[in-house]
């Protein structure tokens, strides 16, 4: 149990009872309120001032089963109410047709200091809404009344669901610093339950007892006649153990967002628990922990996701023929590109179906699920041996491939296999290419589904963005740069420039978009050509302002003309989790400026070479002296996508000299 058992004290009920909820809803004091800033952390603009998650699971006898409790407390202090973020709660649940989980118990109060007196703004339950998210999730929703800044609100909730197999991920960290968490969670001794934590930060871990019983209701056939049934209720009582498990933090930091991250949640300090598995009295022992095989069995015959491989689909028929006397390579980019560009992604993830797959042919639009399923099934049908990748989304955070668990995942996409290489294929984004994959499905680890065999993969990230840039510029007689460029976009570079040309409608909107967002710049004319392989190649000529600038004698220009980079994206101290780039890239420019007539060179910046360690990136910026003109080769590469926190302080000298070098002058003098 990565970073669980820190502290382990087996505890009496007694020393149990001692540490009992600090908070009560509703005591809030006016120092509470006056107070401006947070003790730990001023620039704060909220902070938890207590939250309780209190988890137990109670036995439903209508039902006939155990139902999983969780009761959610928190009471938190607002010092900026421009950040609202914490004043909306979002009480996420699994809702299918039937089973579903269900919130009650909703009370919320937000508290100010009115004419030196704690005046109530309680929720109206009018105020409190539901909303459908998918097929099997919704969300109920309420907003706190009346929060200002020096607000204090408190909030709490019920959920009551029948999936006792997870209990869902408690946070201790947050965004915003948390004076003390107190996190209960109790089962009976007959379930036993893994735990699985988050983050760099110790837990105070206590764990005790307490007798509990519980009353089982049932009917059972008394008559020795095999003729007669002749039922009898009986009641049983169960004598058992309540495992209790108790952490407590006090002064937790906040964990703040930094750039290059896929999921904050799977660095912030937090803990669930799986279950492993039941062993009641006179019952059979079952377990419950599921290896990938056994997901994929389960997916292989679910009607949502394994059948839908194999169904057929008459309106497909015609590129499945065409695609057939093709070689794989060609059949594969057919059938994607078909797929690809009738069919629109709606938004929505998970490995089900929604509205399902016919719905999905007859309207042109759904799911990331059923977008891929097609695809896959289209592939197959054509030839083409192509096997689903099921993983988390990159804003879920990483999969943890070590615990299987079914509920973890939530996308899938392709892997076609074509003359023994892996190309991924992932049809909800027009602007990408076969082997490119949409960021949001970019995971450092997914599982290959052949058949019932699930196989645990190392996913590297596919995608790569390359630029490379000529400028050429003159200075005219008003000091502006007139310049020529070429450039050539490549991989995601490509798309992105692909999708907002495509976007502009004409050459003409496209010149006014790029003059809107940089006004330093006036096109005469831009030329947009597709390459090859998805690669765009532009000639454009423009006047440009604000990278040269004349004082007295001498004309100071930008050495790279406002490319390359501005500012350094690492500037804290220290980081305790990786970086993830979105892809590999590389950035080539090379700016050729035209000495102007009358003027001589006095200065151009000095040559620089920075790489990072295990060739995981490269820096260079090479001035050269030409006839009449000035060369700078400038260069940025990333070879490295997922690079570790050890080196991160070489990743941020690396910025450094790059912004540094990029801010760099060429010096013209006038000639004596």
């Amino acid at each position: 149990m990565k970073n669980f058992i820190l502290l382990l004290v087996l505890l009496t009920i007694a020393i149990n009872q001692s540490i009992a909820q600090k908070s009560k809803f509703g005591k809030v004091t006016k120092e509470e309120l006056m107070a401006k800033s947070h003790s730990l952390e001023e620039d704060a603009k909220a902070a938890i001032l207590y939250q309780e998650g209190n988890h137990y699971m109670e036995y439903n006898k209508s039902k006939k089963q155990f139902m999983l409790i969780t009761e959610v407390y928190k009471k938190i202090k607002i010092y900026d109410a421009t950040d609202d973020s914490y004043a909306n709660v979002n009480v996420s649940l699994y809702t299918p047709s039937k089973d579903e989980e269900n919130v009650s118990s909703i009370k919320a109060v937000t508290y100010n200091l009115e004419a030196d007196k704690v005046k109530e703004s309680k929720l109206d339950k009018k105020n409190i809404f539901k909303e459908k998210v998918s097929k099997n999730r919704s969300k109920t929703k309420f907003a706190l009344p009346n929060v200002k800044d020096g607000s204090i609100i408190e909030y709490k909730y019920k959920v009551t669901s029948p999936y006792v197999f997870q209990v869902d991920r408690w946070y201790f960290q947050h965004g915003i610093p948390c004076n003390e968490t107190f996190f209960r969670f109790e089962h009976p001794e007959y379930y036993t339950y893994r735990a699985n934590s988050t983050g760099a930060l110790p837990l105070d871990v206590q764990e005790s007892q307490k007798s509990r019983f519980v009353t089982f209701s049932y009917t059972r056939d008394v008559s020795n006649n095999p003729n007669i049934v002749k039922n009898k209720f009986f009641n049983e009582k169960v004598d058992y153990q309540g495992m209790i498990t108790i952490i407590t933090q006090f002064n937790t930091p906040s964990i703040q967002a930094e750039k290059y991250v896929t999921n904050l949640n799977s660095f912030r300090s937090g803990i669930s628990f799986e279950l492993e598995s039941t062993s009641w009295p006179g019952q059979t022992y079952q377990l419950y922990t599921q290896t990938w095989d056994q997901i994929a069995k389960l997916l292989h015959d679910d009607n949502d996701f394994g059948k839908q491989l194999k169904h057929k689909h008459k309106d497909l028929g015609v590129i499945i023929d065409q695609s057939k006397s093709k070689e794989p390579a060609e059949a594969l980019v057919d059938v994607y590109q078909h797929i690809q560009s009738n069919y629109s992604y709606n938004g929505q993830i998970g490995l089900g179906l929604d509205k399902g797959i016919k719905s999905l042919i007859k309207t042109g639009e759904g799911t990331a699920s059923e977008i891929n399923l097609l695809l896959i099934n289209t592939l197959r049908k054509a030839g083409v041996e192509v096997y689903p990748i099921v993983t988390k989304t990159r804003d879920s955070g990483v999969l943890n491939t070590t615990y299987p668990i079914l509920s973890d995942l939530n996308y899938v996409y392709a892997a076609a296999i074509v003359d023994e290489k892996t190309i991924f294929l992932d049809a909800t984004d027009k602007n990408i290419l076969p082997g490119q994959l949409p960021l949001r499905a970019i995971n450092l680890e997914g599982i290959l589904l052949n058949a019932e065999k699930g196989i645990t993969i190392n996913i590297t990230n596919p995608n790569q963005a390359s630029i490379s840039k000529i400028v050429d510029a003159t200075i005219d007689q008003n000091l502006n740069l007139v310049c020529n460029t070429q450039q050539k976009f490549g991989g995601v570079s490509a798309n992105y420039y692909r999708s907002n040309f495509t976007k502009a409608g004409t050459v003409d909107e496209w010149m006014d978009e790029l003059e809107t967002s940089n006004e330093n710049l006036a096109y005469e004319s831009i030329e947009v050509k597709d390459g090859k392989a998805g690669s765009i190649a532009t000639t454009e000529s423009y006047t440009m302002e604000g990278c040269s600038e004349s004082i007295g004698e001498k004309i100071y220009i930008d050495a790279i003309l406002g490319n390359g980079i501005s500012e350094n994206p690492f500037t804290a101290e220290r980081r305790e989790y990786p970086i993830f780039y979105p892809n590999k890239s590389t950035e080539n420019i090379i700016v050729v400026v035209h000495i102007p007539e009358g003027y001589e060179v006095e200065s151009v910046p000095e040559k620089a070479i920075v790489s990072l360690p295990e060739k995981m990136g490269l820096f260079s910026f090479t001035p050269t002296a030409l006839e009449g003109k000035i060369q700078i080769h400038y260069s940025f590469k990333i070879n490295q996508p997922t690079i570790s926190p050890t080196y991160y302080e070489a990743v941020k000298k690396f910025y450094d000299m790059a912004v540094e070098k990029s801010k760099e002058k060429i010096v013209f003098v006038k000639k004596v």
